[in-house]
């Protein structure tokens, strides 16, 4: 079949080179971001393609439909986001994990806007999407940060254990020692009506409370007293 040349100016970036390439006619412009993707690190869902001043639709569309007669294509690339959180909330768990991976590298560069739709997938029904979103945080926040922290400290009573152990995990990557707010949240889950999360809280407690602190040894004495045995094991 015949081919479409496409090239591609990068509106986000001025440092990159233009991006040419060839792809069949029949090619869809959701493949085509695909191949954006791999070369720019910029995720499909994240890109708005300009071919002659209008934003190209994602519906089916063929490349071919927007080819000048010498089958070239020649448009820009801009990054996108405003339409994330929305994504994050699609009815489709396949594709509210979709967002959370990409999430990954929009998170690198853009974190506040990613924060958004992360604070979202943290909520989802689904424990992949819940897993992946922690993740994205652990790797992408910076130390210290009260936001990412107070929304991984919520995770710490995920029904999923795995979410569980993860949103600890990142806790003690981006608190400190002695932190007041990983502190007080994780001396707060100490006392949970689920024993799995009173668990799990006492162990983070030994990570993250400073040395001699009041609240943390008042919590673990008090969780020697707890009527779960492996509770009162942990502490």
């Amino acid at each position: 079949s015949t081919n479409v040349t496409i090239v591609l100016q990068n509106a986000s970036n001025d440092n990159v080179e233009d991006l040419q390439f060839d792809v069949p006619a029949h090619c869809t412009v959701h493949a085509v971001k695909c191949l954006i993707a791999e070369e720019w690190s910029m995720p499909a869902l994240c890109q708005r393609l300009v071919i002659r001043g209008s934003v190209v639709p994602e519906d089916g569309a063929k490349i071919s439909d927007f080819q000048d007669r010498g089958a070239r294509v020649e448009g820009v690339v801009e990054e996108h986001f405003e339409h994330l959180p929305e994504v994050a909330a699609h009815d489709s768990a396949s594709v509210r994990l979709m967002v959370a991976r990409a999430l990954e590298k929009v998170a690198v560069a853009h974190y506040d806007v990613a924060l958004e739709s992360l604070a979202l997938l943290l909520k989802d029904v689904d424990a992949d999407v819940r897993m992946v979103a922690v993740d994205v945080i652990a790797g992408a926040s910076k130390q210290g940060h009260d936001p990412s922290i107070r929304l991984l400290l919520a995770r710490v009573a995920d029904h999923d254990p795995g979410v569980r152990t993860a949103a600890c995990e990142a806790l003690y990557r981006l608190a400190n020692r002695g932190h007041k707010v990983a502190t007080k949240g994780i001396v707060e889950h100490t006392k949970h009506w689920r024993a799995d999360v009173r668990r799990t809280a006492v162990q983070a407690l030994g990570q993250v409370a400073g040395e001699g602190a009041d609240a943390p040894i008042k919590a673990l004495c008090a969780s020697l007293e707890d009527p779960d045995a492996e509770v009162r094991r942990v502490a």
